[in-house]
Order: C-alpha cells, then structure tokens, then sequence
C-alpha cells in the first residue's frame, strides 16, 4: 500500500515536472520565433533603407541633350569639385534647384537599383512643359514634339448617324489584325503573345472602325456627283497633309532611335540602366508603332470609300481626276508610312536585343 502511495506521488510529481518543462520550452521556443522574426523584419527594414529613394514627382523635369560622350554630376557646383557620376544623352531627370550655371538632379529610373544625384551644368538639360513631362524616354518626347506641332486634322463629322452594323464589322476586322500584329509586337518586346495580341486587338480595332466608318459613310448620298467630289478632294487633301506630317515625325524618331541605340551600346556599361532604360524606348516605339499601324489603316480606308463611290461616276464629271490625284497621293503616304514602320520594327528589334 505505501509503494502503491509513492508510486503516486512520484507519478504526480513528474508529470508536474514534465508540465513545467513544457512550459518552459514552449516559451522558449516562442520567444526563439519572436527573436528570428525580429530579426527578419529588421533586415528588410535595413534592406529597404538601402534602396535609393524614387524621386518625388518634379514640376521641373527635363532630358540630357547637346553632348557627345557624357555629363558629369558633380558634389558641388563646381568644375573642381568631385565626379560622383554621369549622365547620358537623353536620360530623363528631375529638376531640383539651380545655382548660377548649374543645376541639382535626380536621375529618374525607378527601376534602377542605383539612385544618381548631384550638380549638372544646365545648359546639357533641357526642361519640359507639364505635358512633355508624361515622356518616357527622348524617342517619345522626339514623337509627341513633332506630332504636337503638326496641324491637327478634324474627323469628318457628317457620318453621325451611320448605321451601327457596318461599324462593328470594321471594327471586328480591325482587331483580328491588330491581335495578328500585336502578338508579334508583344514577342519582340518580351511580353506574352496574349498581352500583345489584346493591345494590338483594341488599336486594330479603332483602325477598322475608322475603315469601316469610312466605307458607310459612303453610302449615303450627297445631292450629286460634283457635290460628293469637292467634299472628297478637301477630305484626301486634309488627310494626306496630316500623312505627311506623320511621315515627317516618324522619320526623326528614326533619327533619334538610331542615336539612342549607339548610346546603349557604346557608351553606358551600367547594365542594369541600359535595360532599363532600352526597355523604356521598346515600350515608346511599340507605341508608336501601333498608331502609325492605324494611320495606314485609316488612309487605305480612306481610298477603298473613295473607290467605291466614284465607280458609277462619269468620268467626264469635273473634279473626277483632281480627286483620283489625290487618291493617288494617299497610296503614296500610305507606302512611305509602311516603309517607316518597317524601319521601326527592325531598331525596336536592336534596341530590343539591349532589354536582355
């Protein structure tokens, strides 16, 4: 009977013993996680502190323009003082003060792993208006300079009430084009061939509804031929005004390009900026791309109506060849803008090959 009572009391007593080893390793263990938690959220938190700060968005923002190799930034407004770094032609920065001939800047790159500031002389920056301000990269500034000062060409508004069916089956070939051509545009930037195919879809898209808006406008009927014809010669001769403007853009963006891509590959060796910033120009020229893919669109439109309608017109009606001149003018634009297009596809392909 005692054994049995000892064995209790032993049996009590280690199981008190075992709670409070329990107890204490659980605790233990517990404050273990806390500490490695700790520690882990301190190292992102250092990690965090490492990574240079994105600069705040800039009234004051321009390009490195005028030079030959590159800009140095500098600690002070100095020619003496220390070279901390360099500038390219048309890397992008924000303004944030100026002294006498000098200037303090800031990179932007938010996908740079280095932040670059310091004093630049201001005459290598150029500033930009509020709305230049939404260019990436100096291709893109180089295409919205240009289109912003050529005339603006007015849509032809006396289609309003054109029937919605012939809309929609424009639109509706447009996008099966525009996914074809966009998929290969998302290839060569190194997107999926989906997200290409779904913005090439809707830019396709808005090119057929212009060509199909064209093509029902046509059917309704003017109060006569000569009617139809003098509206006809203003609307080839507006268009193809805007077509060469376009054409005239395009090829200083190709001018531009070509300078860029010789900046990459001669004279920036920071990798991670050159595919960064080669992504930015990929990014623009696809872009541009796009919109002068929609342009010959909207111009080869432009003639199918126009060949329609005139197909049961006299050709003794005056005016008739005055508008197949211009109609003529327009297939000219429309091959001009498909060669400079071709010219784009193949640097967005170069400048491409800097992205990897």
């Amino acid at each position: 009977m005692k054994r049995d009572k000892a064995t209790v009391r032993y049996t009590i007593l280690f199981i008190l013993i075992l709670m409070i080893f329990l107890q204490f390793g659980c605790t233990t263990v517990k404050q273990q996680f806390k500490d490695v938690s700790q520690k882990t959220k301190k190292a992102f938190a250092e990690e965090e502190e490492q990574k240079p700060p994105v600069p705040e968005a800039s009234e004051n923002q321009g390009f490195v323009v005028n030079i030959n190799n590159f800009l140095p930034v500098k600690t002070t407004p100095s020619g003496e003082s220390k070279i901390i770094g360099r500038l390219y032609l048309g890397d992008k920065v924000a303004i944030d003060r100026e002294q006498e001939q000098w200037c303090y800047v800031t990179r932007i790159d938010e996908e740079s792993t280095t932040q670059l500031e310091g004093w630049v002389k201001k005459r290598y920056v150029e500033k930009l208006t509020s709305h230049e301000q939404t260019a990436g990269s100096m291709i893109e500034l180089t295409y919205m300079r240009e289109e912003g000062s050529s005339t603006p060409v007015k849509e032809d508004d006396k289609h309003e009430d054109m029937k919605t069916r012939t809309k929609l089956e424009g639109a509706a070939a447009g996008a099966v084009t525009g996914a074809v051509v966009g998929g290969v545009v998302g290839k060569a930037v190194g997107d999926d061939a989906a997200k290409g195919a779904v913005i090439g879809g809707v830019v396709g898209a808005a090119a057929g509804y212009a060509a199909g808006s064209y093509v029902a406008g046509q059917k309704e009927k003017y109060a006569n031929d000569e009617e139809y014809l003098n509206a006809a010669i203003e609307e080839a001769a507006r268009y193809n005004l805007a077509a060469r403007q376009h054409n005239d853009t395009l090829q200083k963006v190709i001018a531009a390009t070509e300078k860029e891509i010789k900046v990459l590959k001669y004279k920036i060796t920071d990798i991670s900026l050159k595919q960064n910033r080669a992504q930015v120009n990929v990014r623009a020229l696809t872009k541009i791309s796009q919109e002068t893919e929609q342009r010959i669109a909207r111009l080869q439109g432009l003639v199918d109506a126009q060949e329609k309608a005139i197909s049961d017109i006299s050709k003794d009606t005056p005016h008739l060849k005055k508008l197949q001149s211009e109609m003529q003018i327009t297939r000219d634009r429309i091959q001009d803008l498909k060669e400079k297009r071709n010219q784009l596809e193949t640097l967005m392909g170069e400048m491409a090959e800097q992205t990897v």
